[in-house]
């Protein structure tokens, strides 16, 4: 499943500061930069593309073959085609990576052409895949001329019906509001084009269904709960909470799954200003 909540991270990740959710994506880089450009005799100086591919615990740049086949470096049972629109990822194991730009519901997400991604849509093996859904938004900052882009992971379908015609788990994803005219809570740069972080996870839904045509239930609801980080000042992952099935018990009932402590580099003075002065919680 190719959904994880990591930590070890820099910045204001997908959950709070130090913790985010990676994307896994295909980008094209057509630019000139760190890069020798093509070798063209007596034509003009054009760019050599760069095809990065990021996949769930691995990260890999891909060596043209041929026409339409790629193959990763120092991966070599990693391989790619580019079909339309979409590029195919093969994993050398029976596992192929769909990646598209137009991951959000079906259609176009504003803001990938420019970033030259395409991201995971799909994973599809011997008798199932993933479906993944994004919300992509362009997204002003004051004094930029121009827009940047903000990526949210939203909801994955998988275990494909007998009959194909639907996914019988879904996982959805929640964030917290933000307003247009709100700060990003963290900016990075790819390319000439900036990405960033509107919101923070709230909640992981997991619900099932027993046929096509009924709705899917809630079986599991995690819930993330956060604190502020006394030396950021944003949010640090506190901890998470389940709640269990839709219609039992268990539903209103908070079971604690993890709780999270962290050092700091700061203290509060007497005069209430931040000093820099380590703490560990554990001492």
């Amino acid at each position: 499943m190719p959904l994880q909540i990591s930590s070890g991270g820099r910045g204001f990740g997908a959950a709070g500061v130090g913790w985010d959710i990676p994307l896994s994506f295909v980008r094209v880089d057509d630019t000139y930069a760190h890069r020798r450009p093509q070798k063209q005799p007596n034509l003009p100086i054009a760019p050599r593309s760069q095809i990065t591919v990021a996949l769930p615990g691995q990260y890999a740049e891909m060596v043209q073959q041929s026409t339409n086949l790629w193959i990763g470096r120092n991966t070599p049972t990693l391989s790619m085609r580019k079909e339309n629109d979409v590029w195919k990822v093969f994993d050398g194991s029976g596992l192929t990576y769909v990646f598209s730009q137009q991951p959000c519901g079906g259609i176009s997400c504003p803001g990938l052409v420019d970033l030259g991604m395409w991201l995971l849509r799909s994973i599809e093996g011997p008798g199932n895949s993933v479906v993944l859904t994004y919300d992509v938004k362009l997204v002003t900052l004051p004094g930029a001329s121009t827009a940047a882009t903000s990526i949210d992971l939203i909801a994955l379908s998988y275990n494909v019906h007998s009959s194909g015609a639907c996914s019988k788990n879904e996982i959805a994803l929640s964030y917290d509001l933000s307003l247009p005219t709100d700060p990003p809570k963290a900016l990075s740069v790819m390319g000439t084009r900036a990405i960033v972080r509107q919101h923070k996870l709230t909640s992981v839904n997991v619900m099932g269904r027993a046929s096509c045509g009924a709705s899917p239930e809630r079986l599991r609801l995690y819930t993330l709960n956060y604190l502020v980080d006394p030396d950021t000042r944003q949010d640090r992952l506190a901890s998470v909470q389940m709640y269990g099935r839709e219609g039992t018990d268990e539903a209103n009932v908070a079971v604690p799954v993890a709780e999270f402590t962290y050092g700091t580099a700061t203290t509060v003075a007497p005069s209430g200003n931040h000093v820099l002065q380590y703490v560990n919680p554990q001492s």
